[in-house]
């Protein structure tokens, strides 16, 4: 009997001027292309709402209630049975008013749906379906359409597959007799009135389905609107995409020009870097090589288009020095700082040994991430191998400087620089340590010193003699040599000091000895002359001698006087053996006696008030 309403109801409201205006709006819609945002759409998404929906099943349910009492009073057939029936339900419609106030929603849906369901069950086990113009198997439909609307699709299976079950049970029970289980005599009391749930279930079940069909209709009413919302969407997207389509046309093109731009950019950046003697290279943030230039492909022994998209380690594996290469990758990645290595060694596959000072740099985007490296490597070798040359004569230099005895400075500015061992130890100093810093004028007297700056200031170099001053302040006299140089980029004064103290001895000495030679020359002449004037005498006295007697009184005077001037010539004699012109004659001599002889000569040649007196 339910399947008969139900298809009744559905032809009505297909017929209904409800169903044509709906039609009718949506056709409107479709021709003008309204916006989607109207106020049909907003009634309609409120009439398909699940809580409005469970609102108007709850309401149906309490009016079906009501006016099954209405009918029954009317009837005198309202019993205290009813009375408990209709506590049981307002108390069912109470809590799910309550639920449905809370938004508690599918509790109360499952509630609903599990009562209609369970109010169908029983009163198709008490009263049958055969007889009566109740509802039948039938109005199972009633809660599946609930379920499916109110609920999940599991849940609409469950209420599918229990009202089938139940049916197939209720109709083996009915078979066997053993349903229903109190008969209804239907000539009593005509069509629904003759059982309180029947009308009840009835009224409920059509108030159901009127809405359910109302809820459906405007569910596929906001469904085509959405359709159409979805057409107009489609054209919209349509011409969108056109116009997009254009775009990209335009934005390929643009792309392929900017394409064959970078593609020229790109060699014309390769003759460039080509160009460089310097290795240079970019990779990636995984060490892979993206571009390097003709150079670094040359060391390698290999082209570019080999190595590039290739890392080090992938082209020259358990390479140690290609391994340190990485490493410095990964620091520059990490660091997000440049990396710098002045001096690096680098064995090509013939074997020569390379010196490389290399330099990697990190290259940022826009959004200040780390995308590649850029390294560009100088072959030093040609420099290592002049600093090499250069140190090591640098070093035999120092060694002849501080093998030397003479004393050398290197001045700035009249401060010492550099010196060696021997400049300490000729002015009293123990290390090289404690001159370096010191003024150079602190060495000389200020003479020597005023006269080497005006020395280097006319000829730039040049040898003076002065006076050095040791620690202790005592001088020595010094030698010294100067040139002007450049020393580490400055004008400076190399000096050599050269202690003379010993030149200047023997220069004494030779002096002297000159002197001593001029006296010997003078003194030769000079005992010549004397010996002819002795000689002169001693013939005067003999011939004085001679012209008087023997016992003249003046005769021992005369004595005295030859002795005298014999003792004289021997000196005489003397001298110039002394002076290389005659010999020495050596003889005992009796010392007593000569003075004895000629100690008159010295008390003639003494003042009167002088008293001498001899002890022989």
């Amino acid at each position: 009997m339910l399947d008969v309403v139900w298809y009744n109801v559905l032809n009505h409201y297909r017929r209904s001027k409800t169903l044509t205006s709906l039609f009718k709006n949506s056709k409107q819609m479709d021709a003008s292309q309204e916006s989607p945002n109207l106020p049909s759409e907003q009634a309609d998404t409120r009439e398909v709402s699940p809580e409005r929906l469970l609102a108007h099943f709850l309401g149906i349910t309490a009016v079906s209630l009501i006016l099954t009492d209405a009918v029954f009073l009317l009837l005198g057939k309202f019993t205290n049975t009813h009375f408990l029936l209709n506590v049981i339900y307002g108390l069912f419609l109470l809590g799910g008013g309550i639920l449905l106030r809370t938004g508690r929603i599918r509790l109360a849906s499952h509630i609903f749906t599990a009562v209609l369901w369970l109010s169908i069950t029983v009163f198709l086990i008490i009263y049958g379906s055969q007889n009566t113009p109740g509802p039948g198997p039938g109005a199972y439909v009633i809660p599946i359409l609930i379920a499916a609307l109110l609920l999940r699709g599991r849940s609409t299976l469950v209420y599918a597959a229990l009202s089938i079950g139940t049916s197939i049970l209720l109709g083996l029970a009915r078979g066997m007799r053993h349903i229903p289980l109190q008969t209804v005599q239907t000539e009593q009391f005509p069509l629904l009135t003759n059982t309180f749930p029947a009308l009840f279930i009835v009224l409920a079940c059509l108030g159901i389905i009127y809405f359910a069909m109302r809820f459906t209709l405007a569910t596929l009413h906001l469904n085509e609107i959405k359709l159409n919302q979805i057409r107009q969407t489609l054209v919209q997207s349509t011409i969108d995409l056109s116009i997009t389509n254009d775009k990209l046309r335009r934005e390929i093109s643009e792309r392929q020009q900017t394409e064959i731009a970078l593609e020229q950019q790109r060699a014309f950046l390769r003759q460039i870097i080509d160009t460089m003697p310097q290795y240079v290279f970019v990779k990636d943030s995984e060490s892979r090589f993206v571009i390097i230039n003709s150079a670094l492909a040359d060391l390698l022994h290999s082209t570019p288009e080999e190595i590039e998209g290739q890392s080090g380690l992938e082209y020259k594996p358990n390479n140690p020095e290609i391994k340190e290469f990485e490493t410095g990758d990964q620091a520059v990645l990490a660091s997000g700082e440049e990396l710098f290595w002045p001096e690096l060694p680098f064995t090509r596959l013939d074997g020569t040994k390379k010196w490389l000072q290399v330099m990697k740099r990190p290259l940022f985007d826009k959004a200040n991430d780390i995308t590649h490296i850029l390294g560009i490597a100088s072959d030093i070798t040609l420099i290592k191998q002049t600093t090499e040359a250069l140190r090591e004569k640098e070093e035999n230099f120092r060694t002849l400087v501080e093998a030397s005895f003479e004393g050398i400075i290197i001045c700035v500015d009249d401060i010492i620089q550099e010196t060696n061992h021997s400049f300490a130890t000729m002015f009293g100093y123990t290390a090289v340590s404690d001159i370096i810093g010191k003024p150079s004028t602190m060495f000389l007297a200020p003479e020597t010193a005023a006269s080497q700056q005006k020395l280097l200031q006319k000829d730039k170099k040049g040898t003076i003699e002065g006076i050095g001053i040791r620690q202790d302040a005592s001088t020595f006299p010094v030698e010294l040599v100067s040139h002007a140089i450049s020393f580490q980029g400055k004008s400076a004064q190399i000096c050599g000091y050269r202690d003379i103290s010993t030149r200047k001895q023997a220069e004494e000495a030779e002096q002297h000895a000159q002197k001593l030679e001029s006296l010997t020359i003078m003194a030769g002449g000079l005992a010549h002359d004397f010996n002819n004037l002795l000689v002169a005498m001693m013939s005067q006295i003999s011939i004085a001698r001679a012209k008087i007697s023997s016992d003249h009184a003046s005769q021992e005077n005369l004595e005295k006087a030859i002795r005298a001037t014999e003792t004289t010539s021997l000196l005489t004699r003397q001298l110039l053996a002394y002076t290389g012109q005659g010999h020495f004659e050596v003889k005992l001599i009796q010392l007593n006696q000569l003075i004895s002889e000629n100690i008159q000569l010295f008390k003639d040649a003494l003042p009167p008030n002088i008293t001498f007196q001899t002890n022989l």
